[in-house]
């Protein structure tokens, strides 16, 4: 018996036949196989094939798409949470990429992995659900929540690409907690740390983990760091004028005197015993649709008056057998300030000493003194002016209240001394000093 082959190119694929018409005899089995090639085409889409003999029709259906695409991309879904028996509110979306454009009519199966036992299904009540990308390179999946509590993973696999979903079913457990953001920085001593720290909390399964405590702490602060948690008395004056409780880290980091200020009288009432915090607990953002799902993230953190490294620990209270998630940060030092006290403006007979010596003071940028800076003071002039051991340099230590006093200086002859005051040892240094002395 002759079979008739006509190609239905539905999907306008361009797949052809080699040559038409296309017919075949069956043999003593009965069957007739189509001897010439049928080609696919260049475009993605469904094809038929009917075959007819006499009045017996039937059809086979065939699909034209790529076998390898260079991106199967998570678009949708991830990172879930349902309550038990009921379906999970987004569907598990997937984009196949190839060159950078969407790839249609792409199979694709989903296969679920019910780690808790929880009981979950996709689709029609199974664990495999097979399907093919629309015309904008998307493939998705329902999933239904089980009866049970748990983590699930569900693959997505397309051509030779797959990816991970994670979900859970009934209230997230967390498993993990790591640092995502703000690790390795550095400020300067009085000002922001660019970054406020994130951390991230994961169940089991890695899923990201909402509506979880968190505390971050700083370690034993040998800077004076601290954390501008709103909750402190002397952040009062420091909040953003829309009342949301937030610190106004615009008006705190702004390159002007009145931050500056600011930011000095901020960190000298931080400075007493209580009022500051090294310690304050977030909630993980509970949003599956929000990129932040199942983050944390601290308050800015301002950089304390003394230079070093110290240490942030995110742990999670309710879960103290979970390992913390730890991030180092470092204050780099602030300019100190080169401060003339007394001194200025002395006159004297040519041939005598001044009365009064010259006196500096050094301190940071707190204006709080600092004890053990090398001060140096150098004479200049045309009077011969020297210190009692005939040198016209003399070095010496800041006291405990940050002062520093140069030796007596002899005037030989009349003219105008000049007496430099500078900080040798520190940098960045900071502007010397300067005196005016006279000789008649």
């Amino acid at each position: 018996m002759t079979v008739t082959f006509t190609l239905n190119d539905a999907g306008d694929t361009g797949t052809r036949f080699a040559s038409e018409p296309v017919t075949a005899l069956t043999g003593a089995d009965g069957i007739a196989t189509a001897g010439v090639t049928l080609t696919a085409g260049g475009t993605p889409g469904e094809v038929h094939v009917v075959a007819q003999a006499g009045t017996a029709v039937t059809a086979f259906g065939l699909h034209v798409g790529y076998t390898s695409i260079d991106e199967l991309q998570i678009v949708g879904g991830d990172g879930q949470y349902a309550e038990p028996g009921t379906p999970f509110a987004q569907p598990l979306t997937v984009l196949a990429l190839r060159g950078g454009q969407p790839v249609p009519s792409l199979p694709v199966c989903f296969h679920l992995v019910d780690l808790g036992g929880t009981g979950s299904t996709l689709g029609d009540a199974e664990t495999e659900y097979e399907t093919t990308t629309d015309s904008a390179g998307q493939a998705r999946a329902g999933v239904v929540a089980g009866p049970g509590e748990g983590d699930i993973i569900v693959t997505a696999t397309g051509a030779d690409k797959t990816v991970t979903f994670h979900a859970s079913v009934g209230d997230p457990v967390p498993a993990l907690i790591v640092p995502e953001h703000g690790q390795d920085q550095e400020a300067q001593a009085g000002l922001l740390f660019p970054l406020p720290l994130t951390a991230l909390v994961t169940s089991p399964s890695g899923a990201p983990a909402g509506g979880v405590e968190v505390e971050f702490l700083i370690e034993g602060n040998p800077t004076g760091s601290f954390f501008l948690d709103p909750g402190v008395p002397a952040l009062a004056n420091y909040l953003t004028p829309d009342g949301d409780g937030a610190a106004d880290i615009a008006r705190l980091t702004a390159d002007t005197p009145q931050a500056a200020e600011d930011r000095q009288q901020l960190l000298l009432a931080m400075q007493a015993p209580g009022t500051s915090s090294t310690s304050i607990r977030v909630t993980t953002l509970d949003a599956p649709q929000d990129p932040g799902h199942g983050r944390a993230t601290s308050p800015f953190i301002v950089a304390g008056p003394t230079a070093g490294t110290f240490h942030v620990r995110a742990t999670i209270p309710d879960h103290p057998e979970i390992p913390p998630a730890t991030y180092q940060l470092t204050v780099t030092p602030a300019p100190i300030r080169l401060v003339r006290v007394s001194g200025d403006g002395q006159t004297i007979p040519a041939g005598t000493r001044f009365p009064q010596p010259c006196v500096v003071r050094v301190t940071n940028f707190l204006g709080q003194s600092l004890e053990d800076i090398a001060v140096t003071f150098q004479l200049t002039g045309t009077t011969g002016a020297v210190f009692p051991d005939n040198s016209t340099s003399f070095t010496v230590s800041t006291d405990s209240n940050g002062t520093a006093v140069s030796r007596a200086i002899t005037a030989d002859f009349a003219g105008l001394v000049q007496v430099r005051a500078t900080c040798p040892d520190v940098n960045p240094a900071p502007a010397p000093v300067r005196f005016g002395l006279k000789a008649t």
